[in-house]
């Protein structure tokens, strides 16, 4: 299973936001939000199946060094379970919204393994990024 695609999306007044339809039956398990890899730029959006793996895979590394014990508190402490209503929505915590400097419209960025919420402003900058030949180079390799 795989999240693709782009659209963008309102969040209600509470902080609500409405999964689309197609990717609503890949969250059954429900979900879990985190900040995203890039630092505070994006919420990543998780199924419970593979933040299990996310999860696992940190369990993997010694907790005894000093930079994996400050990642894992870091990703486990920052994130949150969310549960789809059964308008198909999401409350997402503000203090998450604030971060990331999401207000009003959403980009909800499937990204494989799962999806990147940005504010419009910062999926545009980031889009604006001349990385081609990197892209290019990456799925070569992944290809080969």
């Amino acid at each position: 299973m795989f999240f693709v695609g782009e659209s963008t999306l309102k969040l209600d007044s509470k902080g609500r936001l409405t999964i689309p339809a197609k990717h609503r039956g890949k969250f059954d398990g429900g979900c879990v939000l985190s900040f995203g890899y890039d630092g505070e730029q994006t919420l990543n959006l998780y199924n419970h199946e593979t933040f299990q793996k996310v999860g696992d895979q940190f369990k993997q590394l010694p907790f005894s060094k000093e930079k994996n014990r400050r990642i894992q508190r870091k990703f486990f402490s920052q994130s949150e379970e969310v549960s789809i209503d059964k308008a198909g929505r999401i409350l997402i915590p503000a203090s998450m919204l604030e971060s990331v400097g999401i207000e009003g419209d959403v980009v909800f960025a499937g990204v494989g393994t799962h999806v990147e919420l940005w504010s419009p402003e910062r999926w545009e900058k980031f889009n604006d990024l001349d990385d081609n030949d990197a892209m290019v180079e990456t799925l070569d390799m992944a290809l080969n």
